[in-house]
């Protein structure tokens, strides 16, 4: 705590104390204030980014360096998805779930068995506070990681706390300084590779193979296991965001230029029609297993963004009209897609956040050409429009038809898509297989109102 240096003359602005160090800012611990000779204070300083190296464990450092050399000039991407890997599905990883999730299900417990409050009058300022989300993961590996892949990846992995830019300047500090010298980007601190771009774009691709396979298989596993799901569910998250990442640089210069994809089109169908089954089908419905009571949680919620984009990436699109010409197996599929779309727009198309970060997914995995961006507008458009129609309700409809939308009052009340029609029989799409009821039991629907 040794002195470091004097300013006599600190500047005063709207009743705030301005005082600009030349250097050493970092090394700053505190300031002492004299008045007319006279200590009157002692002003701590905080360097949160300096707090944020030295919370992290020697695991995070590691997932930091190994993701520097992702996208990079330098360095063989498939052995980032190895560390990844290792971290999404280390045992280390799957207790700390464990143990995050027991302890938001017994705090929600310990709160259901408090007695009633004393008067039912609500403050209007809190009345926000209960649309926040639930963050289930806020500390240890798998946290970081998706912290890493979700908000930090795409400005570059150096990017420091929010708040503080790369000079380590606050927003404050940074007043009359725009305009100045663009930071350099993070050097790779993996080491050069002998192999051609081909040979590690095909290294990366039977790497991401594997992984979507290793995840898949967690999922069935998970869905015999109802102890296993909630994990099953985060680590699926992560899974697709590195998925996301990788599908980021196919569409740069560099990798396009292979002319190897880096997550094959089967690869990510697999892990799409596979995730959904498990996620959504009536013997499983593993995505519930991430909501406390009624209360969205955001990794629910980005889960959910990153599985609509993955089926943007893929192609999938609502289907309108039906084509005559259409076999059996291509209706069921684009009927299969409308199904997926009504069970995960709607929560997202009330949500600006999420509706943001949709639309971030979209446009950095796009081609770069004004007739790509046109058509993933009017995608982004489109559906964000069909789900804030269901969003607002449901109400009954008139005609059962294929292509059409039902409930089953008293078995089945969210809205599904119908598949098959008989005069005795309707089947509709329930995310893992089809089921069928007797036509007067089933309930023709709609969206309450459109939405123009």
């Amino acid at each position: 705590m040794k002195a470091l240096g004097e300013i006599p003359s600190p500047q005063v602005i709207e009743d705030e104390l301005v005082v600009v160090f030349t250097d050493g800012i970092a090394n700053v611990r505190s300031c002492l204030l004299y008045s007319q000779g006279d200590l009157v204070a002692r002003a701590m300083i905080h360097h949160p980014d300096l707090v944020s190296a030295s919370s992290q464990s020697s695991r995070q450092n590691q997932i930091r360096n190994a993701l520097s050399g992702l996208g990079s000039s330098e360095g063989d991407i498939s052995k980032v998805i190895a560390s990844v890997e290792r971290v999404i599905f280390s045992d280390e990883t799957h207790r700390e779930m464990e143990s995050v999730l027991r302890g938001h299900k017994e705090m929600r417990s310990s709160k259901d068995q408090v007695a009633g409050p004393e008067s039912l009058a609500v403050s209007v300022a809190d009345l926000p506070k209960e649309r926040k989300k639930l963050r289930l993961l806020k500390s240890g590996d798998l946290a970081y990681l998706l912290d890493v892949l979700l908000r930090r990846l795409s400005e570059g992995l150096e990017s420091p706390p929010p708040g503080i830019d790369s000079a380590g300047l606050t927003e404050e500090e940074r007043v009359g300084t725009e305009g100045g010298e663009e930071p350099r980007p993070p050097e790779s601190i993996l080491p050069p590779t002998g192999l051609s771009d081909l040979e590690v774009a095909r290294a990366v691709s039977r790497r991401a193979r594997a992984l979507t396979k290793r995840m898949v298989d967690q999922l069935r596993l998970a869905s015999a296991d109802h102890t296993r799901r909630a994990a099953a569910v985060l680590q699926l998250f992560a899974v697709i965001a590195l998925v996301r990442e990788l599908r980021h640089l196919d569409k740069t210069s560099r990798w396009k230029a292979t002319g190897q994809l880096l997550v094959e089109d089967r690869d990510r169908r697999y892990l799409l029609d596979e995730s959904l089954k498990h996620l959504l089908g009536s013997s499983s419905r593993m995505l519930e297993e991430i909501d406390i009571g009624d209360a969205d949680t955001e990794e629910g919620t980005q889960l959910r963004v990153l599985l609509l984009w993955l089926a943007w990436d893929l192609g999938e699109e609502l289907t309108d009209q039906l084509g005559r010409i259409w076999d059996a197996g291509e209706l069921q599929a684009k009927l299969r897609a409308n199904a997926m779309f009504l069970k995960l727009i709607p929560p997202i198309a009330q949500d600006a956040a999420a509706r943001s970060e949709l639309e971030q997914s979209i446009s950095r995995t796009i081609r770069p050409s004004p007739e790509a961006a046109l058509r993933a507008s009017k995608w982004l458009v489109g559906h964000l429009k069909f789900g804030a129609a269901w969003a607002r309700g449901v109400s009954d409809g008139t005609t059962l038809r294929v292509g059409g939308y039902c409930r089953v009052p008293g078995m089945v009340e969210e809205p599904r898509v119908v598949l098959e029609v008989s005069d005795s029989l309707v089947g509709f799409w329930d995310y893992d297989r089809i089921r069928s009821f007797a036509r007067d039991r089933v309930v023709a629907v709609m969206p309450a109102a459109d939405v123009s």
